[in-house]
């Protein structure tokens, strides 16, 4: 189960990355009961009398999304590479944290400013969809990671614009 913030600024190492592990999977199962309640009959609260057929009705929308949705589970193997990474990735310790206790970083507050792609030096990576995707194992944080970005660009007053 997700652990909980019991009055810490921020979860532990471990804490985080036992929730990460639920995350990837629960979020996935999320986005399938969101389709599901999209149904005028799996929407509302669910007559008692309707109890003995709310089996077979999810059969039919769920046969009906698959026949016409795309799939929210697309490459099996990538997942497999990506799921068997996440068991490796969640026992090594966290060399990010320690760098920044041991230099007191966690006490500055941290400035945002406009970066353009043009201002990167040349050294600096530009990763592929599919080296983002294994970096970040899975595409869960690359979703949320649009959302999260603009709202620190609004804090500088800047927006956001992709470039495909």
């Amino acid at each position: 189960m997700p652990v909980f913030l019991n009055k810490q600024a921020q979860l532990s190492t471990e804490s985080a990355n036992a929730t990460r592990l639920v995350t990837s999977i629960r979020w996935v199962v999320e986005a399938v009961n969101g389709q599901l309640k999209n149904w005028r009959a799996l929407k509302n609260i669910i007559p008692n009398d309707q109890i003995p057929y709310i089996g077979d009705y999810i059969k039919i929308v769920c046969a009906i999304l698959t026949a016409f949705h795309p799939a929210r589970i697309s490459n099996i193997e990538d997942d497999n590479v990506i799921a068997q990474r996440m068991l490796n990735v969640v026992k090594e310790p966290n060399y990010l944290e320690q760098t920044v206790e041991e230099n007191g970083r966690a006490r500055k507050r941290a400035m945002w400013t406009l970066l353009r792609d043009s201002d990167l030096p040349d050294f600096f990576s530009r990763l592929t969809w599919k080296e983002l995707q294994y970096l970040t194992l899975g595409i869960y944080q690359l979703k949320q990671s649009r959302s999260y970005t603009q709202e620190r660009l609004n804090q500088i007053g800047a927006v956001l614009s992709l470039r495909k």
